[in-house]
């Protein structure tokens, strides 16, 4: 992971972690006005979501209730936002987002309904689509 021969990747990001911490609510952005706002709320409606994937994975490799969700810091979430902007065509070489690690917690991905293709999963040597 990291071949800094090649073209950067054409994606821009926004990550933040501990949301659940005031010293970190203070240090995010102020512009543009409203976007701080928007990171806290929308980070404060996944924990909902958070738990219910937390009880699903229990339930999928048989643990007790609660064990995983015990195991989570509660306010040390990360929260990452990636845009991948519009191009005619990459440069060779150039990926949207290099081949990386996932190495905490869950993934939740959205794909765009307009343009799904290239999202990828390492198993062993193989990429599959």
């Amino acid at each position: 992971l990291g071949d800094f021969s090649r073209p950067n990747d054409v994606v821009e990001s926004l990550t933040y972690r501990g949301l659940g911490s005031k010293v970190v609510h203070e240090q995010l952005p102020q512009n543009p006005p409203g976007l701080a706002q928007a990171i806290v709320a929308f980070n404060d409606d996944l924990t909902g979501l958070r738990r219910a994937l937390e009880r699903a994975c229990e339930l999928a490799i048989g643990l007790q209730p609660g064990f995983v969700t015990q195991r989570c810091l509660a306010g040390q979430e990360s929260l990452r936002l990636a845009y991948y902007p519009s191009i005619e065509a990459p440069l060779e070489g150039q990926m949207r987002y290099g081949a990386h690690v996932d190495s905490y917690g869950l993934t939740v991905l959205n794909l765009d309904p307009t343009n799904p293709a290239g999202l990828q999963v390492q198993i062993d040597d193989e990429w599959i689509d």
